[in-house]
């Protein structure tokens, strides 16, 4: 009786980290139509590439028009992908998520948080989050263009989500596996472990070293609940690694399957070294920088849209979404950056006591 009992209370568990589906969304993007290049920029590559603050301009425009939407399959938390076009012409594939998808267990805000956090710390060619930005389409054109039943939230005219680009020219870590640059779990490429952390390789592999360090230090300081295999990407030459979904990140409960794993790097720090740069921008953040993460956003609503404007003074941060007036912010809550906070200090000590070294 009792084994029944925990059984029920585990499928409930798992069945309440089920989100809103996405939109059913017909057909693919074309690739042609987007504008080249598609590869984020990172350190030491050659190929051309597209810097993250050119990438972070384009999704901050108030005007995107979107050319085409497709499915980016189960497993993606509501995501669909949207080829967008700037008024200048330029066009960029990105993931997208609305504000309505949102749940206790999976944040899509978290993707515009954890962009943020790694601008506190890392420089753009170091960047292992994907830029984000929020942005609100207008009701009519979303519905001609992606779901003719979307509903905008209470008294706004347009549908609210968060983009992240998609990183052209990326594998997946299974892709990986197969190619033999990481090493294949028993269960197979696809299994959910992540199995990143290697104590010898990281010594000797100076590419590796750097890869691993940068990911790990993000999926720590967000406390990403759900870091399995299938979150992460990669570059190969050089090798760069990425974690692409934030949502279960900062606040939000663990994802029960990551009990059963063998490596959690949200809740852990494996690398036992970072980068010297990256250290000294951990040793000089003080409170007020992870403050800043109160406003991640700040948009003026209109009539049929809003506009990004400059944030204001936090309001109401007990909650992730704010509206006051015609004014909305989205941010991290103050509890949240309380949390952040302390795996901040603890970065700063280890770093002090050197138990982190640094290279």
């Amino acid at each position: 009786m009792a084994i029944a009992a925990v059984v029920v209370i585990v499928v409930g568990i798992v069945d309440h980290f089920q989100v809103e589906p996405a939109p059913e969304v017909e057909g693919e993007i074309d690739g042609s139509i987007l504008s080249e290049p598609t590869r984020l920029c990172t350190a030491g590559s050659t190929e051309r590439c597209r810097r993250g603050s050119e990438v972070e301009r384009f999704l901050d425009r108030n005007e995107l028009t979107i050319r085409q939407a497709e499915s980016v399959g189960a497993g993606a938390q509501g995501a669909i992908a949207l080829a967008l076009e700037g008024i200048d012409g330029t066009c960029l594939k990105a993931k997208w998520r609305t504000q309505s998808s949102a749940e206790l267990t999976n944040e899509p805000i978290n993707e515009l948080a954890a962009h943020r956090l790694q601008q506190l710390v890392l420089d753009e060619s170091d960047y292992v989050v994907p830029p984000a930005a929020a942005h609100c389409f207008p009701l009519d054109a979303y519905r001609d263009s992606v779901d003719a039943e979307a509903r905008p939230l209470e008294g706004m005219d347009c549908v609210l989500g968060y983009l992240s680009y998609w990183l052209g020219g990326s594998k997946s870590l299974a892709e990986g596996r197969e190619e033999g640059l990481f090493p294949t779990p028993a269960l197979g490429p696809s299994a959910w472990d992540s199995n990143l952390f290697d104590a010898e390789r990281f010594e000797a592999d100076v590419a590796y070293r750097r890869a691993f360090s940068l990911v790990n230090l993000l999926t720590f300081l967000t406390a990403n609940g759900d870091a399995h295999a299938g979150q992460f990407m990669f570059y190969e030459e050089p090798l760069h690694l990425f974690v692409v979904d934030s949502s279960m990140s900062f606040r939000v409960p663990t994802n029960p399957r990551m009990a059963l794993r063998e490596e959690d790097l949200g809740a852990n720090l494996l690398a036992p070294a970072i980068p010297r740069r990256v250290a000294d921008r951990i040793r000089d953040l003080g409170p007020h920088q992870v403050q800043q993460l109160l406003v991640l956003e700040e948009l003026k609503l209109t009539d049929g849209g809003a506009v990004r404007v400059e944030p204001d003074e936090p309001f109401q941060t007990d909650q992730h979404l704010r509206r006051e007036g015609d004014r909305l912010q989205v941010g991290l809550t103050s509890s949240e950056i309380g949390r952040l906070w302390n795996r901040v200090t603890e970065l700063q000590r280890r770093l002090e006591d050197g138990t982190l070294r640094v290279f």
